[in-house]
């Protein structure tokens, strides 16, 4: 949908409308501990016969990975037409429904790291309480969303951020 210029979360919402088998999901990082292995296993049990198969699943799992990136591009971009130096990343923890304090293999991390090369950066998850570790520095992570920032990345799905309405890219749209 990106790369034709179309809405996909409108696609989506039109394909799941009014019929009740259809169930897709939005997009938007897939992440934490399990996920991180398990299409690997995943992948090395299929039997020689599905290579195909086993080339989709580790695409996949890179193409997931890559949306860090495509992130960050995105916020450089933006940064080009808009004035942005400080960014609030909201949604530490890999997944936000169901809510989780779990912060073990978020893409969130990297997103900050990479962000941090560029701008001053807050950290706030609903769930998660503690210090991440961003190159070099120790953030602690907030629970309220601060008003003081120029631009916020919504990197998980936490129903308190449903109705988020200020400048932001939301992953998971």
């Amino acid at each position: 949908a990106e790369d034709l210029n179309l809405d996909g979360k409108e696609i989506i919402e039109a394909v799941n409308h009014n019929y009740p088998r259809a169930n897709i999901g939005k997009p938007g990082p897939v992440a934490g501990p399990c996920l991180e292995k398990d299409a690997y296993i995943f992948a090395a049990s299929l039997n020689s016969n599905s290579t195909d198969l086993k080339d989709l699943v580790i695409r996949l799992r890179k193409n997931n990975k890559y949306l860090t990136n495509r992130i960050v591009k995105k916020v450089l971009q933006l940064s080009k037409t808009k004035p942005i130096r400080k960014i609030c990343i909201c949604g530490i923890a890999f997944k936000g429904n169901p809510q989780t304090d779990d912060i073990r293999g978020s893409l969130a991390i990297p997103v900050a790291e990479l962000l941090s090369k560029n701008f001053e950066l807050i950290l706030q998850d609903y769930q998660f309480r503690g210090e991440v570790k961003i190159g070099d520095s120790l953030f602690i992570v907030q629970e309220d969303i601060p008003e003081d920032v120029d631009f916020y990345v919504l990197m998980n799905n936490h129903e308190k951020y449903k109705f988020f309405n200020k400048d932001n890219i939301n992953a998971w749209d």
